[in-house]
């Protein structure tokens, strides 16, 4: 299971400890990201893929197909869900069997919660105080729900999905809507999660040509102006010299006051130059900057 896990991913997987967690992208043989999933060790001869969209099951039912890997690929009964805030750990404290204190960024450990069996780690979306809860069966999953809530209660908790807003201020987002996401890690800013000189993976002969040859796009912060419509699609843009580029995350900051977004450009696009952003509220122009926008 770790062998093909390594195979997949661009993280070097072969040393992940029982009980460790690693960010990876997982790449088609042209280098470009099929999704961004958070990897699991949660025990010896298991290995959790938790991603977004992309049909990861069957990629990885191909791979160990054709590699002859002595494992099986399936997806697992679970029905994951995320505590995040400030608060998180003061609301699973009294629910969760293992100390969520002593559980460091991204680390993982089966448990009880709620007196159901199941896995928790410290990650997130959010970029702050955050952990996931994975039950091992989708039967006890609301029994969990109603149990986490009653927890909640004294400490405010919303249920909701991702907050896209601060996600975007940290530059924590998805790199896909779908499958295939058109872009390679070095143009998403990711070369920290690729480990060309670790050994082999799928993609791997394609961005070391990237790396050798420098990406032709990168992926940027926008300071948006005005007010923005909901973002339901990705949006066009245009750089001063007229290359096309695309907006693929925009939100309002609450931390800034104002309009922000992320987006994918020219490798010639510098900071502080103007583009033209077309959005179905007219479009606007914006200002280049960097990454992220607000420190975690």
């Amino acid at each position: 299971a770790l062998r093909l896990a390594d195979r997949l991913a661009t993280r070097d997987l072969s040393r992940l400890d029982v009980g460790a967690c690693r960010y990876t992208y997982v790449c088609d043989p042209e280098g470009r990201i099929v999704c961004d999933p958070v990897v699991l060790r949660p025990w010896p001869d298991v290995v959790w893929f938790s991603h977004g969209i992309a049909d990861l099951t069957l990629w990885a039912r191909g791979i160990a197909f054709g590699g002859g890997y002595d494992v099986a690929v399936t997806e697992p009964d679970v029905a994951p869900l995320q505590v995040q805030g400030p608060r998180a750990a003061d609301m699973l404290r009294p629910v969760v069997e293992a100390p969520v204190d002593e559980l460091k960024f991204y680390r993982c450990v089966v448990t009880r919660v709620a007196g159901i069996d199941a896995v928790v780690s410290r990650t997130g979306w959010s970029g702050g105080l955050g952990f996931e809860i994975f039950p091992l069966t989708s039967r006890h999953a609301m029994t969990l729900w109603d149990a986490l809530l009653d927890a909640g209660r004294p400490h405010g908790l919303l249920v909701t999905g991702p907050v896209v807003h601060r996600a975007v201020e940290r530059a924590v987002t998805d790199t896909a809507y779908a499958t295939n996401s058109d872009m390679n890690p070095f143009e998403a800013s990711g070369a920290r999660l690729v480990d060309l000189d670790a050994g082999d993976f799928i993609g791997r002969e394609a961005l070391l040509r990237v790396r050798a040859e420098g990406p032709r796009r990168k992926t940027v912060g926008l300071f948006i102006d005005g007010k923005l419509p909901r973002m339901e699609w990705h949006w066009p843009m245009i750089d001063g010299a007229g290359r096309p580029g695309v907006v693929r995350w925009a939100a309002h900051s609450f931390a800034l006051d104002r309009s922000i977004g992320i987006a994918l450009v020219d490798a010639a696009v510098r900071e502080g130059e103007r583009v033209r952003v077309d959005h179905p509220g007219g479009g606007a122009g914006a200002t280049v900057t960097t990454l992220p926008f607000v420190d975690s």
